[in-house]
């Protein structure tokens, strides 16, 4: 069985960076890495492109934790698209061995 590390989940838009890093700095405190973050786009409007790309450099900037990507907003929890699990299988794949085979298995039509 894996350790449980935490992968973080932020929003896009305005004050995320804020939110991101005191989530990181609260974890930092408790001896906690995580192994990224991933950026939630789930508003009504997407984010512009040049606030999601300022968000993901100021929080790896300040913290030395990498970002994974953007997972657009979901219409389809039942069915999601292929690519809300990019970011996700990118962070885990390159972190931690054996979790990249297990998120290969999941059932993604």
């Amino acid at each position: 069985m894996l350790p449980a590390i935490p992968i973080i989940a932020a929003r896009t838009g305005l004050g995320t960076i804020n939110h991101t890093l005191l989530t990181i700095e609260a974890l930092h405190k408790r001896d906690i890495k995580p192994l990224g973050v991933v950026f939630i786009d789930a508003g009504k409007k997407p984010a512009p492109q040049d606030m999601i790309s300022e968000n993901i450099e100021a929080v790896e900037g300040f913290s030395g934790i990498k970002a994974a990507g953007v997972i657009s907003r979901i219409k389809n929890f039942s069915n999601p698209e292929k690519e809300c699990y990019q970011p996700i299988k990118r962070i885990c794949s390159s972190q931690v061995s054996g979790v990249g085979n297990f998120l290969s298995g999941l059932s993604v039509s």
